[in-house]
């Protein structure tokens, strides 16, 4: 969910931690082709995010906040980020898609390795 307003994830995030690291990471493989040889984002998606990913940045910062921005594998990113703050838990929405799910379980395993625990909240919009 790419807003502040309403957002499930950055709500209980808050509610349940003394501070909170809000991120955002752009996985390289969902920029490449599709096993039917189509791209996975398209340029006018990739701007789109890149847009939304900007915004979020300006509504974190006017509340005092900031967004971590990384490029690369999410379980890398995220564990290499739990060891550097410390963190006990990544708060993330779930994923629908089967490779999506795969990619959260993946993510799981690495933070949980890092000492963290991944809670999954459903997005409801």
């Amino acid at each position: 969910d790419l807003r502040v307003h309403d957002n499930e994830v950055l709500n209980r995030a808050h509610a349940d931690s003394a501070s909170v690291v809000p991120v955002y990471v752009f996985d390289p493989t969902d920029y490449g082709k599709s096993s039917s040889g189509f791209d996975k984002t398209g340029p006018y998606r990739a701007q789109f995010l890149i847009e939304c990913v900007q915004d979020l940045r300006r509504q974190l910062q006017k509340i005092g906040s900031e967004l971590v921005v990384r490029i690369g594998r999410p379980t890398e990113v995220l564990a290499k980020l739990v060891k550097e703050t410390g963190a006990t838990a990544v708060y993330s929405h779930s994923e629908v898609t089967a490779e999506e799910s795969q990619l959260e379980n993946k993510v799981q395993s690495a933070v949980k390795d890092m000492g963290a625990d991944l809670k999954i909240f459903w997005g409801s919009t």
